[in-house]
This record gives C-alpha cells, structure tokens and sequence, in this order.
C-alpha cells in the first residue's frame, strides 16, 4: 500500500504544473480549435481499437463464457461485434481533417464508451456466478485488459476515457457485489484502486495532449506574426524595396517607392540612387552631409550598407530615411543593387527631443550643465592668445529667500524670467547655460586684447529692472564672477574653478558686483583651504576660546551683561579673529561643533557672575538648522544650572527667515531664553516681519551707529530713530553696537536708545578679566574710567567682531 501512495504523491507532483500550464485561458477560437484536435484524434483511436478489440470478444464468447448461459452467449457476443463494426463504421471517417466535427461527435463518443461498460457490465453479472474459478480467472483478466486497453486509448479526450472508465468500475464492480462471492466482492476493491490508478493515467495523457496542441497553436501564431512582418517589408507602410543595376540605375521602382519621393515612376525609374536623393536635398542638410557621402562611398566602393540615416525635404516635408543595401551579383559582370527603405522620421523626432531634453534645462529652457561642459570643451579647443575664451558664472543675491518666502513656484518664476532676459541679450557668439539652482554660466569670445568687463556688466544691467512673477514684484541682483582661457586657466575644468573663486569673491563684496579672478584671489582661497584645515584641528585640539564685551544701560551706565565673542588662539598665527574662519566653518558645517561648544563655555562662565548679569551668544544659521539644535542646546542650558533669563540668543536677520531657523528659535524661546536679531537693518526683513519673528532685542548694525551725524535733522539720525522706535512699539529691547565715542553715546541716549556695547566701554576682554571689570563698574552712574578700560582691553587687541 505505501508504495501505491507513493506512487500518487509522485504523479500528483508531475500533474500540478502540467495542470497549471494547461489551465492558461485560451481564445474562444483555440479552444475550440483544441476541442476540434481532441475529437478528432479520438475518432481516430476508438474505432482501431474496438477492431482489435474483436479478437477478446471472440475469444471470450467461444471459450471464456460457460456453455450453461445458453442464449446468452452467442447474443452477448453477436451484440459485441455489430457495437466493434458499427464504431468502424461511423467513426472512422470523423477522424479526417476535412470533416466537420461537432458536440454531437463528443456526445455519441461517450454513449459508446457508457454501451460497452455496460455489456461488459451484463457479461460479469451472467457468467462469473456459473463459471468455474479458471473461467473467472480468465474473464477477470479479460475484463481488467479491455478496461485498461480502452481507457488509454480513449484518453486523449478524457470525459470519454473517464466515460468508458468508470462506467466499468460500476457495472463490473455492481455484477462482482451481486454474485455474493466473497473473492469476488475483495476484487471490488480491487476495481476501485485500478480505475484511480487508470484516471491518472488518463489525466496525465490528456493533459500531454493538450499541452502539445497549445504549443502547435503557438508555434503557428508566431509563424503567422513572421510572415506579416515579412508581408509589411514589401508592401508595409513605412518601408520599401529598391532594386539598380550595375550602372546604379534604379530599376522595378515601384509605386510606393515613387508617392515616396512625391514623383511618379517615370521619373524615379532609371536615376542613381545619390543623384535622386541630391534631388532631394538630402546632402544640403547639415545632419544629411555625412550619411550621404557613406552612402555614396559603399556604391563607389562595392560594398554593403546598413541603416544611412538621411535628411529628405518632398513637397516642402521634411522626412527621414534609413536606406540599407548590398551587391547583388549579376552574371559575371558589375554586382547591381538591392535594399530597403524606412521612413524613421517619427523614431529620428523622438531620438532628437530625448537628446534634446538631456541637453535643455527644463524649467528655463537653457542648455543645461551637460551641455554646457560640452560646448566649454569644444570652444576651449579654438581659443588663442587673440581670441581668449572668457566664462562668466552669474548668481542671484539671496534667491533663497524668494523660494522660503513666497514659495517655490514664485521661484521657479523667476528663474525662468532671469534667463528669458539673459537669452535676449545674447549676441551670435555668446551662449548661456543653467548650470543649477540659481546659478548661470555665459561664454563669450575677448577678441584684440579689448577686456570683456563692460559687456559682463550689461549681464547684471538686465536684472535692474524687477521682475513680475505671479502677481509679486521682485527687485533682484545678482554677482558675477569670470575668468579667461588661455590666461587664467591653461584647461576647461580649470576655467571653471577659477570662475567660481572669482564669483565667491564678488559675493562677498556685495550685491552687483563683477570680479575677475586675479592671483591674490587663488592666494585668498589658498588661505582659506589652510584655515579648514586648521580648523579640524582647532575643534579636537581645544584652540577655541571666549571673550566677553559688556553691554551697557545708556541711562544709568550700569553693566547689564555681556556678549560672548569666539576667538581662535591659532598655534602660529594668534589670536585670530572670527571673520577670517567662521565663513569657512559656515561652509563646511564645522559651526556646529563650534557652536555648540562655545554655547557650553559661555553658560559654564556666566554661572560664576552675579545673578542680574545676563549673557549673549550667537548663533550661526547653520546651527539653527542642523539636526538636534534645540534638544541639544536645552540639555546644556539645564546641566549649567544659569537661570534661562540671563540667556539670550543672537542671530542674523539671514538666520530667521527660513521657516525650519523659525520653528527652532520658538523651541528654544519657549524655555525662557530670549532672542536678538542681530545687525539689524543690513539683511533683507523688513520692519513688519519683525512682528512675526520671536525675537525680544533689536541690535543695530554698527554701520549706522559710526555714521551718525550730530547735525539735528541730520538722515543719519532718521534711520536710527526709526530702529529705535519700531523696537519701542513693538516692546522690544535695542542695543546699539560698535560705540566708541561719548559724542556717539550722547546722541543714542538723546535718541532714546537704552542700551549700547563699544571700545567707549571696554574692548573684548578674556573670561579671567569680567570679575574686575565688573567690580570697577558696580555702584557707578558713568561708564568706567579709562583705567578700568584699559584693564578689560589687556592683551592682544583684536577688531570687533
């Protein structure tokens, strides 16, 4: 028994995927196509094998069936014989191909299958309770054979093999049950497990058959799709056959070939193939030059081409044409011509728009940087000591502050409005690029020894007037920085460097301003790789130090905190001030480490100074930004126990525009910190932002402060009042820096300033000279005296931050 089930779990694991495959839905015409092939091998097979099947029942009716049924026996097998005859008779001319077969055929199929079960089933049930046991065993095992023999041949459509199957299982197994035979009745059992046996062998040689007809079906339908391919290269739409002799003659023009060329076949019969398509303008075309002189040199030269794309203009169209051909022997003589054309020009347009939008910047519409490396590359290649090449690079001033403001499609807008007017003041030799972001690059020839100054100048002219982008007017300007080939830079990746230094250095001169790059520039930069270097040395190495510069009650001159100043104890150079590296640290994101130290030194001293005494530290926009800012600095502020209201917070007008700089500092205020807006009046807010931002101060800019006038009325004095009194409005604290007069510090009293910070008070001392310079200053109504002074401001003096 286990090794019958093994044999079940081994055919139901070959079965499944045969089954799964067969299960593939198929077309209502190859379903019927398949059930067409099905019938038709059965009434091919049904009828042979009920023929051999004459010689069993013969035999069977002679010698196998006891004398003692009488009647029986030459009935049941006269009956047998006309059921084999008749099979012959009807089915065999159903199996030819001509015949139309339908669901009748199916039908009639499985009634004979069912007509022989049950005579076999009658002769079971009528001979096996008289005949001897030799009989029995003889007619078993002729029954047990016609089943097998019939249910295999019958198998190819499998509900009639599974008809002739189990329409003997029952019959035979009802006339074993009915002799009350016990031998008999086992053998049911035994009739039971052969027909499961017998039902997966029919599945698995139906199954067979129908996987082989699906593949038959297949292979056709690709030979069809073949055969319409080679159809559609004769007579398709979009291709055609050229045929010339020896001479280059065309010959056999046909009329597909001839509406091609918009002339009639007289007229295209018996010309060369180059000279038709000369006619046709295809080597005037600036893209058409080069495949038709191949295509002329391959006829001159005897030799095969393939797939010459060519330019040809019929009836004022222009179209595309891939001509392939090869030599044709003819005789012993010249080989003649034979190819094929295609019109590619749907497929020649969209190869040329994927070109051309991976060369076109598509927001602006300008060659972008791929391009532009490529025409750097091309041009470099031409230039001279009389005809230098020049690249300027132009970038907005603070086109960041656009998109964080008024969005990203303003932006967007006014991208494209700046290179619409870049791209109209482009003479013919000129040529501008979007390299990104809001950065152009624009090359230009610098011909005789003329500088090209001016002209780079006229690129920023064009941004003066502002521009109208969804209903905003946006007033912008921009900094260029260029540079030469030859004479800066000897090669193209070298002129770009040398662009960008110079555009960096224009940057931080100002807004509008046009600078070339100069050797000073390349030591400047050079300087600057130094001190990032140095910096990541200065961070591991605690190089870093603080110095403090007081901030003083204008009305009372009493000391009311003081503002921490980064200062950089440089291992060769000194002290070194925070102008020459807190830009290279901004650039690099080393403020942050900085930053965050100088936050912790800053608390750790103010700890040790009386309780009213507040201190400031500034913030770099990077810090603002950079991830884990606020829970970072509000860890520190706890862990230095300095009660939260002797902290504030500085930063640049810059730093509180972006919305994520925003969301930090109103985390950091809600702990009790309070925030200034420092140099206020040289960014870019306005008075009213000032009513959206959380800031609690107001410093103004020391530029104004040393261009006050004392002169009543006088505009420098219009500017700082208005500070002054919007702060007043709005509630909030004004300090004005960089005082170092008393003329300076009468003047900001007059005009109610509260409070002011400058040399007039103290330079920026060390953390080690706050004590005395606070004791010399407590109880006094004045300022303190020139020696207290002097005491704070001793060691190196180093400018104001």
């Amino acid at each position: 028994m286990a090794l019958t089930v093994d044999h079940f779990r081994e055919a139901a694991h070959e079965l499944l995927p045969m089954a799964r495959s067969a299960a593939v839905p198929l077309t209502p015409d190859q379903a019927e196509l398949l059930a067409d092939r099905q019938v038709q091998v059965t009434c091919r097979l049904a009828p042979l094998a009920n023929l051999l099947h004459l010689a069993s029942i013969v035999m069977t009716g002679l010698f196998f069936i006891p004398s003692s049924t009488g009647w029986f026996r030459p009935a049941w097998t006269g009956a047998m014989v006309l059921l084999g005859l008749n099979s012959v008779r009807w089915w065999l001319p159903r199996s030819q191909a001509t015949y139309d077969r339908g669901r009748r055929d199916l039908w009639g199929l499985r009634a004979e299958a069912a007509t022989w079960s049950v005579l076999n089933g009658i002769l079971a049930w009528k001979a096996l309770p008289v005949a001897d046991p030799r009989q029995q065993l003889l007619l078993v095992a002729t029954i047990a054979g016609v089943i097998g023999a019939g249910a295999m041949a019958l198998s190819t459509e499998r509900t009639v093999g599974f008809t002739w199957l189990w329409g003997h299982v029952l019959t035979i197994g009802t006339a074993f049950v009915a002799t009350g035979q016990p031998t008999l009745r086992l053998l049911t059992v035994q009739l039971v497990v052969y027909g499961a046996a017998l039902s997966l062998a029919i599945l698995y040689l139906s199954v067979t058959f129908e996987l082989r007809c699906r593949a038959e079906m297949a292979a056709d339908a690709e030979r069809e799709v073949v055969t319409l391919l080679l159809d559609d290269v004769e007579g398709g739409a979009r291709d055609w056959l050229w045929e010339a002799q020896p001479d280059g003659a065309l010959v056999g023009v046909s009329n597909r070939f001839a509406a091609r060329t918009g002339r009639p076949v007289h007229r295209v019969e018996g010309r060369s193939l180059p000279d038709l398509l000369a006619e046709l303008g295809a080597a005037d075309h600036r893209d058409g030059r080069a495949p038709f002189d191949a295509l002329v040199a391959a006829l001159a030269a005897d030799r095969a081409f393939r797939d010459l794309v060519v330019p040809v203009l019929v009836e004022g169209v222009r179209s595309w044409w891939s001509i392939s051909g090869h030599p044709t022997p003819v005789g012993a003589g010249p080989s003649g011509w034979r190819g094929v054309c295609s019109d590619v020009t749907e497929g020649h347009r969209h190869q040329r728009e994927v070109l051309r939008l991976a060369t076109i910047d598509t927001l602006t519409g300008l060659p972008n940087r791929h391009r532009f490396h490529e025409a750097l590359a091309a041009r470099a290649a031409t230039a001279s000591a009389d005809r230098r090449l020049v690249l300027a690079i132009v970038d907005l001033d603070n086109f960041k502050i656009v998109n964080d403001t008024l969005g990203h499609p303003v932006g967007d807008g006014l991208l494209r409005a700046v290179a619409q007017r870049l791209r109209h003041d482009l003479t013919a030799d000129e040529e501008c690029f979007r390299l990104g972001g809001d950065e152009f690059a624009i090359l230009l020839d610098e011909t005789g020894g003329a500088s090209a100054l001016a002209r780079l100048g006229s690129f920023l002219d064009v941004l003066h007037d502002p521009f109208s982008v969804e209903g905003n007017r946006l007033e912008v300007t921009g900094c260029l920085g260029h540079a030469a080939l030859p004479g800066d830079a000897a090669e193209p990746d070298e002129l770009v460097r040398l662009a960008d230094l110079a555009l960096y250095a224009a940057k931080g001169a100002g807004p509008g301003v046009v600078r070339r790059f100069d050797r000073g520039l390349g030591e400047r930069m050079a300087a600057r790789a130094l001190a990032l270097h140095d910096l990541g040395r200065a961070i591991d190495q605690e190089q870093f130090a603080l110095w403090y510069q007081p901030q003083i009650d204008l009305a009372t001159g009493r000391v009311l905190g003081f503002e921490a100043l980064l200062r950089w104890h440089h291992p060769a150079r000194g002290l070194v001030a925070p102008g020459a590296f807190i830009d290279v640290a901004e650039e690099t994101g080393l403020i942050v480490p900085i930053g965050a130290w100088a936050a912790r030194r800053a608390l750790a001293d103010a700890r040790s100074w009386p309780e009213p005494l507040r201190v400031a530290i500034n913030l770099s926009p990077t810090q603002l930004v950079s991830a884990g800012f606020v829970d970072g600095f509000t860890r520190v502020l706890a862990a230095s126990g300095v009660d939260p209201g002797r902290v504030e917070l500085e930063v640049t007008e810059s730093g509180v525009v972006d919305r994520h700089a925003q969301a930090a500092l109103e985390a950091v205020r809600a702990t009790g910190v309070a925030l200034a807006i420092d140099d206020f009046g040289t960014g870019y807010s306005s008075f009213a932002t000032l009513r959206a931002l959380p800031v609690d101060t107001v410093k103004i800019d020391r530029a104004f402060v040393a261009q006050l006038d004392p002169t009543p009325g006088h505009a420098s004095q219009v500017v700082v009042r208005a500070i002054i009194e919007v702060a007043r409005a709005l509630a909030l604290g004004c300090v004005a820096e960089g005082v170092e007069t008393v003329e300076q510090a009468a003047l900001l009293r007059a005009l109610g300033c509260p409070t002011a910070q400058g040399y007039l008070y103290a330079r920026p001392m060390p953390a080690a000279q706050v004590a005395a310079y606070v004791a010399e200053a407590t109880g006094s109504t004045q300022p303190p005296t020139s020696a207290a002074r002097r005491s704070a401001s001793t060691g190196p003096m180093v400018p104001p931050s």
